[in-house]
């Protein structure tokens, strides 16, 4: 069986993830979801909300907590990616900027999503680094507001699948470099 790790597990919709993990869990080979997330308390949270949905559910899918992002990523096939860098603060702030302005406040497009993105790719990207050293063959599923999200990272050397239901298209049969879409 396998170690699902999930940064930015300190968000509301956590528990839901970990209902459907344990759920498909004998189905697509997961028995471990680690949790990381900067609020270290909110993740702590996170975890044991889920680990009561999973008893109420029957199931034994494993939820541990992690304090840095090497230790969820070590050894784990998939690394799914949600995080809001600057917080519900930030998004605010973005959204109340561009309406000032005209403009639909929205964290995903137009002004607040540009304003996110800015803040979002370079914290993306670096963990991604952190997650290829510490387990090179994991997948790294974003699901951070697809809307504001690159459709390539240049050749980036891991499988980046971006977007809500988004999946990698693996390497390019020409150059043999892994690639990446948004889907």
């Amino acid at each position: 069986m396998g170690k699902v790790a999930l940064i930015g597990g300190g968000g509301v919709r956590s528990p839901l993830l970990m209902y459907g993990l344990n759920e498909a869990r004998k189905a697509i080979g997961v028995d471990e979801l680690v949790i990381y997330d900067a609020d270290f308390d909110r993740a702590t949270l996170m975890a044991k909300l889920g680990e009561i949905v999973v008893a109420r559910a029957g199931g034994d899918l494993r939820i541990g907590i992690a304090r840095d992002i090497a230790s969820a990523a070590d050894g784990t096939s998939f690394v799914l990616n949600s995080i809001r860098v600057g917080g519900i603060a930030a998004r605010a702030r973005d959204e109340r900027i561009a309406i000032e302005r005209g403009y639909p406040g929205q964290e995903t497009t137009g002004p607040g999503g540009l304003a996110m993105a800015l803040r979002t790719i370079p914290v993306i990207l670096q963990q991604a680094k952190i997650v290829e050293q510490y387990s090179p063959q994991a997948w790294f599923i974003n699901f951070t507001s697809a809307s504001h999200s690159p459709p390539t990272l240049g050749g980036y050397p891991l499988d980046i699948a971006w977007g809500n239901w988004g999946t990698s298209t693996g390497r390019d049969s020409d150059t043999g470099r892994r690639r990446s879409r948004d889907v």
